[in-house]
């Protein structure tokens, strides 16, 4: 397995105002999909939606990660109870969706 080194993530320019720089503890990690192909667009998206929506890292198709903020902050990601929200570290896989058995 190929590791991934800390200097080889690309910090992305996000808003401060797309997340909430209030420290917590995190105890679990979830994964997440988009449903297009570009990291671009991913994050454009967030930005434009108001509701504080992000995850912490975006990991492209090519395997290249990228991270938004610090993982001490947190933002919605989600959907449900804002413990959960705070006490995770969100990422995102850029893909065309869930697998499907063929």
């Amino acid at each position: 397995m190929q590791e991934i080194s800390l200097d080889k993530i690309k910090m992305i320019d996000f808003p401060k105002d797309q997340y909430y720089q209030q420290e917590t503890e995190k105890k679990q990690i979830v994964l997440h999909h988009t449903v297009n192909n570009s990291v671009e667009g991913t994050v454009q998206g967030w930005i434009d939606d108001p509701k504080h929506v992000s995850t912490h890292f975006i990991i492209d198709r090519n395997g290249q990660v990228f991270q938004l903020y610090n993982t001490k902050y947190w933002s919605y990601h989600l959907g449900s109870k804002k413990q959960l929200e705070m006490d995770s570290i969100g990422i995102e896989l850029i893909n065309w969706g869930w697998l499907k058995k063929v």
